[in-house]
């Protein structure tokens, strides 16, 4: 015979006690006064069960907090890559396409200004932000939306700037290259 068949027992010598007021007698204090029903009322609402314990309080305090920190730093670190300059809105950006960067300012004008000449001077930079390469563009602005572009081919580009310039003013925009 095999030893797992001399230990079998059988089911019906099992037997099985159960007794909920012997259980409860040797329960912790606040397991009994759950039962009884004289355990304290968990706070009503949403506000109160949030300051209920101090632990619970000081958790509230350091979300509202780090919420606060970063909607600060959300709306007080300005972009580099927008701006109004002369009357015109202007937003550069840069993204990567197999080998070359593609770079686009985007000129907008908001009131009626005459007809003038934009000078865009793209500068490709590296990690380190030396200049790789420059490329300048110009063109007449006529109150629609304008479009200055050009490509650059090096993969090793990680910002753009560019020096925009308007009645002899000088603007400059910068922006990470997005890897596509």
């Amino acid at each position: 015979m095999n030893n797992n068949e001399d230990t079998k027992i059988q089911e019906s010598e099992l037997n099985f006690y159960y007794n909920r007021k012997t259980r409860l007698e040797r329960a912790d204090k606040s397991v009994r006064a759950f039962y009884d029903g004289t355990a304290a009322e968990p706070p009503r609402g949403l506000f109160k069960a949030l300051v209920h314990t101090k632990q619970s309080r000081f958790m509230l305090v350091s979300v509202i907090l780090c919420v606060l920190v970063v909607l600060s730093l959300a709306f007080l670190t300005g972009r580099d890559n927008k701006a109004f300059f002369e009357g015109t809105d202007f937003k550069l950006s840069a993204f990567s396409f197999e080998e070359s960067v593609y770079v686009s300012v985007k000129a907008q004008q908001k009131n009626n200004v005459d007809r003038e000449t934009v000078s865009v001077k793209f500068s490709a930079m590296d990690k380190e932000k030396n200049i790789l390469a420059v490329q300048e563009n110009s063109a007449f602005s006529d109150g629609t939306p304008t479009f200055y572009r050009t490509i650059f081919t090096d993969y090793d580009i990680v910002y753009v700037q560019a020096d925009i310039g308007i009645n002899g003013e000088t603007l400059t925009l910068r922006t990470r290259v997005e890897q596509k």
